[in-house]
């Protein structure tokens, strides 16, 4: 049989939780809410034990206990007082004298409770009950009693006004915030009537208070629209039936017709355990919400701009990955739900964990941290990446993260790599060869030259390094060199420049003996990635003794020249005896076209075969008829056809004259033009000899500038004019530049022959 334990408490939490308590040692338990229905119950249902309060109404605990202890029924039965109702020593005395059996003060551990009652109960069983001897008379009972009880409702009394004042203090507080608070707060009666509204509803919809106060739920609809209004009130009655229903959002119109967005919050008002009615409280939400979809349209944003970025983005925090975009697979191999398992170094390679681990835990406390580095990973698949990792420190949900860009960069590694070898054998190579390569800044101060300088002109890299430009070599050498920069300058001014254009020159240097060697020079220019002239790459090779052999040659060939120049001579004037309107045009040409090539930086000795060549360019006129040549009227189309015979005569009278220039073919040439619309052959840029370009533009302008037969002098600026526009097409580009260079900026002028 289970013990029986009756629990008295006009409290029914404490009830419950007692009972709760009893119950979970197996003991069944019985309540009673005052002294007098505990009476009954125990009379009916004797219990093994009695819990009881003291201060309880109709009967209180006292009352009971002496009425259970005069009882021969329940006499025996332990009798517990448990109560924090104001007690003192003389309370618990008076409880000893009635034939309690133990006084606990609440609240108490619940296992020193049932401890107490245990220990009763176990007692109970092993020896009779011996009540304390009643202390007299009933009157006597009832003066202690009624003193103990006196005491404790002036006590209480005093108690309950001071929670009175404090309570009028809250509710003073209450009506304050009631009135001043911003939010609206309303309730609803179970007829879902309105019987309060706050006065901040005048300052959110422009309505007074009053306006609402009786109304029923259902004319919120001037205020929302039909399916919000709705709602509400579903809401209400769901609330109203218990359940918990989360905040909402409602779409609501003001007084002025504007819109705003409230959020309501409701919840159920209890009286004595029952519902009473919905107090809701509406907080004016428009500009959060708008903050809300801004910050979603931004997080929208950054969502399509992340995950469509080609560049990995990734965000780490307590050593974690916590966010990746689709570009890491491409990098990694990992998936996104792989990376965000693990650690942010997990994929680095062993040797550089050391490194990344430092700078990650400092990012992530929010100390300085270099914004940019390189270093290796391995990837899902096993092989090693180099990346660029390019972060920063961000505060993400109150702590400090670290935000990171990823780029692939092992082609460029490995490009980096191939070229560092590559330029680590072509220094080899270069380094090895006798000719000497050599590198100058814009201001022609030399930057690298190959160690062969020491071989070729007896200086030690360091000492060129430390040379300008004119002690390197001899002034008329210097000059050259100038002249040609100023030339190339001048066209990359104005946007004409061949950026693949190479220049080749003949150059007198000085040796650390003070001899001198001459070198061919080759130079080009080096251009940065938007194509500016930055630089002038440089090869020399030593001719001295090509040179020597060469004036060897030449002073043969003078010897050989002074007799074929008097022959020259002598067919140019014959050429120009049967043609006297043109006299002295052979050699004005002859004078400009060696011009010319000086100017360019051509060799003297290619100079002088220019020079042989003009003076007889016409000499095939000797086979067209005196008539043709004087006539002062326009040629017919044969006549002309007869004319421009004269390269093609002139070739076959020089073609087998023995002769260290090419001149049968510079004579043959001369009247070819670079886009093939020339004679006698048609031939085309390259095609063309140099020499014969050369003396092209000489023949047309001297021609040009001078009287003849069927015209007047056009006089020289139509002759450059003519030059200047066709460069490029009918006449070379450099020789032309060079041309007008002469003219219009060093003054020349073609030679009066008459003086």
């Amino acid at each position: 049989m289970k013990t029986r334990i009756l629990v008295v408490d006009d409290n029914t939490d404490i009830q419950d939780m007692l009972k709760s308590m009893m119950e979970h040692q197996g003991w069944e338990v019985c309540q009673a809410a005052n002294g007098k229905e505990a009476l009954e119950i125990a009379q009916n249902q004797t219990p093994d034990l009695i819990v009881s309060d003291i201060l309880m109404p109709v009967m209180d605990g006292y009352a009971l206990c002496r009425l259970c202890k005069a009882d021969p029924k329940l006499k025996d039965i332990p009798f517990v007082f448990y109560t924090a109702t104001y007690t003192d020593p003389h309370e618990k005395d008076f409880a000893l004298d009635l034939g309690a059996d133990s006084f606990v003060d609440k609240p108490q551990k619940p296992s020193t409770l049932i401890k107490i009652l245990k220990d009763l109960l176990e007692k109970k069983k092993s020896t009779q009950s011996q009540p304390r001897k009643m202390f007299g008379e009933e009157m006597e009972f009832f003066r202690r009693h009624n003193e103990i009880l006196f005491s404790k409702l002036e006590k209480k009394m005093s108690d309950l006004e001071a929670a009175n004042l404090e309570l009028r203090k809250a509710e003073e507080q209450y009506r304050l915030n009631f009135e001043n608070i911003n939010d609206i707060i309303f309730t609803f009666d179970m007829d879902l009537k309105i019987i309060s509204m706050s006065p901040s509803v005048e300052k959110l919809l422009g309505y007074k208070a009053e306006d609402f106060i009786g109304q029923s739920a259902s004319d919120l609809g001037r205020l929302m629209k039909t399916q919000f209004t709705e709602q509400a009130i579903d809401d209400i009655n769901r609330i109203i039936n218990g359940e918990v229903i989360p905040p909402k959002f409602y779409e609501v119109t003001k007084k002025d017709g504007t819109m705003t967005i409230v959020e309501i919050s409701a919840s159920l008002i209890k009286r004595d355990g029952k519902a009473a009615g919905v107090v809701c409280v509406s907080r004016d939400i428009t500009e959060r919400k708008k903050s809300e979809e801004q910050l979603r349209d931004s997080e929208e944003r950054f969502r399509i701009l992340a995950e469509s970025s080609p560049t990995a983005i990734m965000m780490f925090q307590n050593d974690k990955w916590i966010y990746a975009n689709s570009a890491v697979t491409e990098i990694t191999g990992y998936t996104k739900q792989e990376i965000l398992a693990m650690n942010f170094w997990d994929f680095v390679h062993p040797d550089d964990q050391k490194i990344v681990i430092e700078r990650g835990k400092n990012r992530q406390q929010g100390l300085p941290v270099t914004g940019r580095y390189e270093f290796r990973i391995v990837a899902k698949d096993g092989r090693v990446k180099w990346i660029d990792l390019s972060g920063a420190t961000v505060v993400y949900n109150g702590q400090p993260a670290g935000i990171v860009s990823v780029l692939d960069i092992t082609a460029r590694k490995q490009a980096d790599e191939a070229l560092r070898e590559s330029e680590k054998r072509y220094r080899l190579l270069v380094d090895k060869l006798p000719d000497l390569v050599f590198v100058l800044n814009m201001d022609l101060k030399t930057i690298y030259v190959t160690p062969s300088v020491q071989t070729l002109f007896g200086f030690t890299q360091e000492e060129r390094l430390l040379q300008t430009v004119d002690q390197q070599m001899t002034p008329e050498s210097l000059e050259i060199v100038m002249n040609t920069l100023a030339r190339e300058l001048e066209l990359e001014k104005e946007g004409r420049s061949d950026p693949n254009r190479k220049i080749m020159m003949e150059l007198e240097y000085y040796h650390k003996d003070g001899s001198t060697r001459w070198v061919e020079t080759i130079v080009s220019g080096v251009r940065d990635e938007k194509g500016n002239l930055v630089a002038v790459h440089g090869v020399n090779r030593d001719i001295t003794e090509h040179k020597k052999a060469q004036e060897e040659l030449h002073r043969t060939l003078d010897r050989l020249n002074n007799a074929m120049n008097t022959t020259i001579h002598v067919l140019a004037a014959a050429v120009e005896a049967r043609d006297p309107y043109t006299a002295g045009h052979q050699t004005r040409a002859a004078n400009l076209a060696c011009a010319i090539a000086a100017e360019m930086g051509i060799s003297r000795d290619k100079v002088d075969g220019i020079g042989m060549a003009g003076s007889i360019h016409d000499i095939g006129k000797l086979s067209v008829p005196a008539a043709l040549l004087s006539k002062s009227s326009k040629l017919t189309s044969v006549e002309f056809s007869l004319i421009k015979e004269h390269a093609e005569k002139g070739y076959e009278m020089l073609k087998d004259v023995e002769s260290s220039w090419p001149l049968a073919e510079i004579v043959y040439q001369h009247h070819e033009r670079l886009n093939g619309s020339g004679y006698p052959r048609k031939l085309k840029e390259e095609e063309i000899l140099l020499e014969a370009r050369i003396l092209a533009v000489a023949d047309v302008v001297e021609a040009m500038a001078s009287h003849r037969p069927y015209r007047p002098a056009l006089g020289i600026e139509a002759a450059l004019e003519e030059i200047e526009k066709n460069r490029g097409v009918l006449y070379d580009r450099s020789v032309v530049e060079a041309c007008l260079t002469l003219f219009r900026k060093k003054g020349y002028h073609l030679p009066d022959l008459s003086a």
